[in-house]
């Protein structure tokens, strides 16, 4: 069974785990001497498991509460990961991982543990920065930091190409880290704060914030309100 813990920071990722005992918070500091693959963090994710997964930049990591499993390139096996690098981790359909690493993206099947590689068809460039599952399955992503591309998960085939400069009424988006999606919306972290796209009506607002894009990539980040991200200012969409 896997050990709960409660996560604090993206700290606790990068250089430790925390978890509460009798109102305490016990430190337990977590290197590639005990199994991660390396101490350079890229990203991470806790699938419906509880398991946490950890992107380094050499290779994949899962984290059980107790000990980690690395998954790395072998030229010996073909079903290795080819792609060291791991820019982006996502659970889909079937308990699946769906990884955007520096060799392209790839499906980790965790019954067998083998990657195989994924073609998205039309894409000019071979990895997203980051990506997220809409309500009806659709997978988006963002690619050179300014363009959000939808693509249908059963043919991994581009529907949907969005130029964020077009969304906004000044026609700069600024560049954007981070993605995720909540309430039929995605929430896009970047250079001039947070943009919220709405799915159905195509429309973007803008809603400044002082939270780091950057801390919003690593710790997976979930918007929870417009009023605890806008401050005093009451936002709504379109």
């Amino acid at each position: 069974m896997v050990k709960k813990y409660f996560i604090i920071t993206v700290y606790i990722i990068l250089t430790t785990s925390i978890y509460v005992k009798a109102g305490q918070y016990n430190l337990l500091d977590f290197s590639n001497t005990i199994g991660l693959s390396n101490k350079s963090i890229t990203c991470f994710y806790q699938d419906k498991k509880g398991f946490i997964w950890v992107g380094t930049t050499n290779g994949l990591n899962r984290f059980d509460g107790y000990q980690f499993k690395s998954f790395t390139y072998n030229p010996k096996d073909s079903l290795s990961l080819d792609g060291n690098i791991i820019y982006t981790i996502l659970e889909i359909s079937s308990e699946k991982l769906l990884l955007s690493t520096s060799g392209g993206f790839f499906i980790f099947n965790p019954k067998d543990e083998s990657f195989r590689k994924t073609k998205i068809s039309g894409m000019n460039n071979f990895y997203m920065v980051n990506f997220g599952l809409d309500g009806n399955g659709n997978l988006w992503g963002l690619q050179d930091l300014k363009t959000l591309i939808k693509i249908d998960t059963l043919t991994y085939s581009i529907k949907q190409t969005i130029h964020l400069d077009s969304l906004m009424p000044n026609k700069n988006a600024g560049i954007n880290f981070a993605l995720a999606y909540y309430d039929n919306k995605l929430w896009l972290g970047g250079s001039l704060g947070i943009i919220v796209f709405d799915i159905n009506s195509k429309k973007a607002k803008l809603i400044t914030s002082d939270i780091d894009p950057m801390f919003m990539q690593m710790s997976g980040f979930r918007p929870v309100s417009y009023t605890h991200l806008a401050g005093d200012s009451q936002m709504t969409l379109p």
